[in-house]
This record gives structure tokens, sequence and C-alpha cells, in this order.
């Protein structure tokens, strides 16, 4: 059915579905906007920070996977970075995985930023914990099917959720809560277990994640 011929009141309730997730995106973008600005950085910035504190602790990024991650142009990642450095908030060397390539990690003084650019989306958690466990749930179950369309239709970037995730087995169980299985922790999943981002995370190829979006997504 297409929006010219669905009743009023569903189209009402898309629209004000769509203004709430609008204030919600309003919200996140002011906090990161006061926060990095505070810390005397640019929001890009302030992204790259906090991204590489959940992916790049270790081994850090190359530009590639930070411009791919935060869904930004190379040359915005570049320039970022630049900034960064200048700071002395990151320093570039060679990747671990390939000595041709550049991986950007995180200072010392990076890492204590980064603590207080994540801790600016607490307040989200709190207003989702004022949601009942029901409320929770059918929002985690709405939440993933969204994720998966914007992600089929190019808006966002992949992320490292279990959809995309070579460690994912659809329908591995019986179990109609939860019939899927994560081969790395060899426990079995539903879709209100699946994350959005997992440290673990490995990724798939393009048949297997085309495959898993459908089975998460319920087509």
């Amino acid at each position: 059915m297409d929006s010219a011929s669905e009743p009023e009141s569903s189209q009402s309730l898309r629209r004000r579905i769509t203004d709430g997730f609008e204030k919600l995106a309003l919200a996140l973008k002011t906090q990161v906007w006061h926060g990095a600005s505070a810390e005397g950085l640019s929001a890009t910035q302030a992204q790259i920070l906090a991204l590489l504190a959940q992916r790049g602790a270790v081994s850090g990024l190359r530009l590639s996977e930070i411009a791919e991650e935060l869904a930004i142009t190379p040359a915005t990642a570049s320039d970022a970075v630049r900034a960064l450095d200048a700071k002395q908030l990151v320093v570039k060397g060679r990747a671990e995985f390939d000595a041709r390539a550049l991986a950007v990690q995180m200072t010392d003084s990076g890492a204590e930023v980064a603590r207080r650019i994540q801790s600016l989306s607490d307040f989200l958690s709190v207003a989702v914990d004022t949601l009942s466990p029901s409320e929770r749930t059918t929002l985690q179950l709405a939440l993933v099917k969204l994720v998966l369309h914007l992600q089929a239709d190019g808006r966002i970037p992949l992320a490292r959720m279990c959809a995309n995730c070579g460690y994912f087995r659809a329908h591995a169980h019986a179990e109609p809560e939860q019939p899927h299985q994560c081969a790395l922790t060899d426990t079995p999943i539903g879709a209100v277990d699946v994350r959005f981002d997992c440290p673990d995370h490995r990724r798939a190829d393009r048949e297997a994640i085309d495959d898993n979006r459908r089975v998460l997504s319920g087509a």
C-alpha cells in the first residue's frame, strides 16, 4: 500500500513517529555539539575519538575505516585526524595488519577526552530506563528492522551488528524466541538479543549479510 492510499490516521501516525525520531536525533546532535565545543573540538573530531575508543583501543583504525564508519568522505576524515594529531589527541603509525597503511590511535590525553565524550549519551540510557521491559523489547525489535532497512537502502553504513556478522547462524534452533546462534559465544539469540555494535564482530560476505537481513527483518 502506498502512502496515497493509506488511511489518514496511518499517515498521521507515521508522521508522529518520524517527528519523534527527529527530536531524539536533535537531542543527541545537541549533546555532541556542546560536548565537542567544550573540548575545543569539532563534532567530527569528537566522533572520531569516540569511535577510536570503541573500535581502535588496541591497534587503531585506518583512515578508510574511520570514513566508512562515520559515513564521511576520506578527505573530511583526513582533515579531522590531522587536527586531532596537532592537538596531541591521536598519533598515526603503521597498521597492525597492513604495514603499508597508516593507523590512527589515541594518546592517553585523547582517551581521557573520549571518555568524557562517550558519557554525553548517558542521558539517553536514563530515558530508556523509564520504559517497561515489554516496551524496551518492542523498541529493540523495531530498531533492528529500521536499521536493517536503512543499511540496505544505503542511508547508513554497515554497522557491527549480528546481521552483518560472520558468526551469525540463522535458524540454528527450534526455540521460537531464540532461533539463531552466535558461533563465537556458542549461545542462542533472538531478535531481542541482536547487538548493534559488537566488539567481536567479523564482517560476513555480501550474500550472508543479505540473507541475515531477511531473517531478522521477518521478510
